[in-house]
């Protein structure tokens, strides 16, 4: 359906220079996926933290639009999450962007389908999307003219294609119950408030406590978790959505210090205490309550298939 190719292809990108902003043409060598039809979807690199930066080529409707299935570590996940903004008047083949949602919903098609067909490179595990999804915005007005609020619905939505993909068949452990618990600390600010904390408890009394990272209207992560194995406790991140995006597939997990964010982590005093042999039991004991962890307020359930751990081999575990 799809052939790959590449072509020369130009964009603009900018930059920050003494304040000012600085536009550049940019040409690449592109990397493109098009069908018999006429669409293409070009690879234009990446563009700051989003790991795919597209155009969307079709019956002249072109418009760029940026794509991430990664963590802010680099871990490829089986969940796209795709933002198209357009500015309000916008030129979109024959017709003035907002345009209805059921064309909207006809592009998201094609790029569903794109990238889901996109090629594997050679040195990327193949992990297959389930879930991709679409949040739609728009931004300025016509000039000399007022935007009509009861449009909104019609310029500022979200939906999503595909369903969750299990590629790991292992249920999760039953010995963790998730409890609410009144906990004092995980708040740098006021690190003597007592505040109750969604925690996971394993039967042998080993805790994995979430302190949530709130930046905005909506989680937008990482976390901070705490690990407490009686009088062994630390602090350490660990996220599965893509700043205010979807849920993910996958858990990506820090363990080293972060001295700006006041995490102490698993720090190399530490993993020396420990010796190999613990230190690895301990991210093990992590990585199974990770896997359990339970999903709260969330639409459809997005099963773990995978937990990723950044700098466990920093911990001298093969």
């Amino acid at each position: 359906m799809f052939q790959f190719r590449h072509e020369r292809h130009t964009h603009t990108d900018w930059s920050i220079e003494n304040r000012q902003i600085k536009t550049t043409e940019v040409t690449i060598d592109a990397e493109v996926l098009y069908r018999d039809d006429g669409f293409k979807l070009i690879r234009l690199g990446k563009k700051w933290r989003y790991d795919g930066y597209f155009r969307y080529e079709k019956n002249g409707v072109s418009f760029e639009f940026k794509a991430n299935r990664a963590h802010p570590g680099g871990t490829i996940t089986g969940t796209y999450s795709v933002f198209l903004e357009f500015k309000r008047g916008r030129r979109l083949g024959d017709t003035d962007w907002p345009i209805p949602r059921s064309k909207v919903e006809e592009i998201a098609a094609d790029i569903d389908a794109a990238l889901r067909a996109w090629p594997t490179a050679p040195q990327q595990e193949n992990i297959p999307v389930g879930v991709v999804s679409f949040a739609v915005r728009t931004s300025g007005a016509v000039p000399g003219s007022n935007p009509d609020p009861t449009s909104e619905n019609d310029t500022r939505y979200e939906f999503t294609v595909g369903h969750p993909v299990t590629v790991r068949h292992v249920p999760p452990s039953t010995r963790w119950q998730r409890r609410l618990v009144p906990y004092r600390g995980g708040d740098k600010w006021r690190p003597d408030v007592v505040r109750e904390r969604e925690a996971l408890i394993r039967d042998d009394g080993i805790q994995l406590i979430r302190f949530a990272t709130i930046k905005g209207p909506a989680d937008d992560g990482p976390d901070t978790y705490r690990y407490v194995e009686g009088d062994l406790s630390f602090d350490f991140y660990a996220e599965r959505r893509m700043g205010m995006g979807p849920m993910t597939d996958t858990w990506e997990v820090q363990l080293d210090p972060d001295p700006r964010r006041h995490v102490a982590g698993l720090s190399s005093e530490l993993r020396t205490r420990l010796g190999p042999d613990r230190c690895a039991e301990v991210v093990g004991n992590i990585e199974e309550a990770l896997y359990a962890w339970p999903q709260w307020g969330y639409e459809y359930e997005t099963p773990t298939n995978r937990v990723v751990f950044l700098d466990v081999n920093r911990c001298h575990i093969q």
